[in-house]
């Protein structure tokens, strides 16, 4: 089905994301099902998957309440956005030299909620900031926390497994920013342990992936989303005592953007201007020196300039 839509509309590449079935909805072969869409986007190329993990029906068992449509409608964009930056690992010809891949991990930040679109999302922007010799893939998913007894762990999504697929020779880790919900913070005596758990994920990878921790971006104000700075203040030194432990670099997105509302006009997501600014100090950290100049725009922009 997916092969003739996409030679239908003449696009081989075109991105598609499959959904879930809802976790409430029963029957013979649901399971079957539920375990055929999951698998999808390990099978063929520029596939995402959105998961209804934790989503409530409407009381008929089969159709999402409201809430659960918008969380849904999240994830979907989440996975769209993370195709469209180049998160989903794709086979490189065999004529061409090998890029160094960076996986960035992390929430909604990462996956460019907030920056206008998926090519001014940090990663997309590190990715032109670092050149051709580099594959950036962006494995970020809003709403995800680390701890995993939270209402949405990263450790439960396909992008973590797509992250891994991916074989990086970088990872990129930035979360804990969903992880000040009341309701999940609950759980910080775990905190470490699960950083020190998501980490040796990719410890495992044949690549033996530089690896590095960022301190989330400040949190401006109060909003809609349940995430507060006076938390993530107790998250940070969390952050920095596994950095300390692993012996893992340590990147401090939270200083470079603290005092700086401009950019966060939810008080969350930061712009299209402070995500180029988390871009820089990324690539500082990987590069070792500082980027000199613009950020090179997007190809589709680029070609629009005289």
């Amino acid at each position: 089905m997916f092969h003739d839509l996409r030679a239908d509309l003449g696009s081989p590449d075109l991105p598609i994301v499959v959904g879930q079935l809802g976790e409430f909805v029963q029957g013979s072969d649901v399971e079957t099902v539920r375990t055929a869409l999951k698998t999808i986007p390990s099978e063929l190329p520029r596939m995402g998957f959105a998961d209804s993990q934790g989503l409530a029906h409407k009381g008929d068992h089969l159709h999402f309440n409201v809430d659960a449509q918008r969380q849904m409608g999240e994830r979907f964009a989440g996975a769209m956005l993370s195709l469209q930056s180049g998160g989903t690992p794709t086979l490189a010809s065999s004529n061409e030299p090998k890029r160094t891949r960076i996986a960035c991990v992390g929430d909604s930040i990462t996956a460019g909620v907030g920056a206008g679109n998926s090519s001014m999302a940090y990663p997309a922007q590190l990715g032109r900031m670092l050149g051709r010799e580099w594959e950036v893939g962006n494995f970020g998913n809003p709403g995800k926390s680390l701890l995993r007894k939270s209402d949405y762990p990263y450790a439960a999504t396909a992008n973590l497994q797509q992250a891994l697929a991916f074989n990086p020779d970088v990872v990129v880790i930035q979360l804990g920013t969903n992880d000040t919900k009341v309701q999940n913070w609950k759980f910080r005596d775990d905190f470490v342990a699960d950083y020190r758990a998501l980490i040796a994920r990719f410890e495992t990878l044949e690549t033996k992936p530089r690896i590095y921790l960022c301190r989330p971006p400040y949190i401006s104000g109060p909003g809609s989303h349940g995430d507060t700075e006076e938390t993530l203040l107790e998250v940070l030194p969390m952050i920095d005592a596994v950095g300390q432990e692993t012996g893992l670099t340590v990147i401090d997105n939270h200083a470079v953007t603290k005092g700086r509302d401009e950019l966060f006009p939810d008080h969350l997501h930061p712009n299209k201007e402070g995500a180029g600014l988390l871009a820089r100090n990324v690539y500082r950290a990987i590069v070792g020196k500082e980027f000199v100049g613009d950020v090179p725009p997007p190809p589709n922009e680029a070609l629009k300039r005289p």
